[in-house]
């Protein structure tokens, strides 16, 4: 199988740049790519606070999904930090719902479907701010209906607690023969050549991208579990590892 890209786009929101979101929506649809929209019900985070409060938001975004075919996904609910969990894949030492209450969760996530609802739209994918959630987040996302999550490690889609997960292992293009890859991206801070370099690839590389949803509908999602196993416990080795490469490197520097 070719190697499928897709773009998501994170922390799309009323208060986001807008020249730089704008700017990507034209590139994206000049190539025919439909990426992965993570947006914030209820922003209450300051640092996506990057513009005025565009009133047109949520139109912009119920015309993505009608009229483009853009996938748009829960992103948690306020994007705030309840605490320094971690959660199953260990990349931030921040979350939103890993660690709390399932109560809480519950509550979150039903006000954030409430939210998108009353903006007429209705998803079934969930992205969890900071990439940070635990096995009862995903309970209750299941409890809730929701189908899809874009998060996690492999090149392959999977299953896990009824749950259809694409991964997410990038924050850049790289080159691979097949798997499915999820390039993560933060257009609120993105640089003017950072979104000039997407072009380019986009321009060279289109074709292996996300064109509708319905192709990852028809991917298959199995339940491998003691590969999967194997995965997490290799990405939390491997930041892991990371982690102390560093302390020891800054470490000589004072020796």
């Amino acid at each position: 199988m070719k190697p499928i890209y897709i773009v998501r786009l994170d922390d799309a929101c009323p208060t986001f740049c807008r020249s730089k979101w704008l700017k990507l929506e034209k590139i994206l649809k000049q190539f025919d790519v439909v990426p992965i929209i993570a947006v914030v019900p209820s922003n209450l985070d300051p640092l996506l606070r990057q513009d005025k409060h565009w009133p047109r938001f949520w139109n912009w975004i119920k015309e993505r999904q009608d009229i483009d075919g853009w996938i748009i996904a829960v992103h948690g609910y306020n994007h705030v930090a309840e605490n320094a969990n971690v959660g199953i894949l260990g990349i931030n030492k921040k979350s939103e719902f890993s660690g709390i209450e399932k109560s809480e969760k519950i509550k979150k996530i039903s006000k954030a479907i409430k939210i998108f609802q009353r903006h007429g739209l209705n998803t079934d994918f969930f992205v969890a701010p900071y990439h940070s959630f635990d096995f009862q987040t995903l309970k209750v996302l299941r409890s809730l209906d929701f189908k899809f999550v874009s998060d996690g490690p492999g090149s392959s889609t999977f299953s896990l607690f009824g749950l259809n997960f694409v991964p997410q292992q990038l924050w850049k293009h790289k080159t691979y023969s097949s798997g499915v890859w999820t390039i993560c991206l933060h257009p609120n801070a993105m640089l003017e050549t950072e979104i000039n370099k997407l072009e380019d690839i986009l321009r060279d590389n289109s074709q292996f991208f996300l064109k509708s949803k319905t192709q990852i509908e028809n991917l298959n999602f199995e339940k491998k579990y003691l590969k999967l196993l194997c995965s997490f416990i290799a990405m939390r080795l491997k930041r892991n590892f990371i982690k102390v490469t560093a302390y020891l490197r800054d470490y000589s520097k004072f020796q």
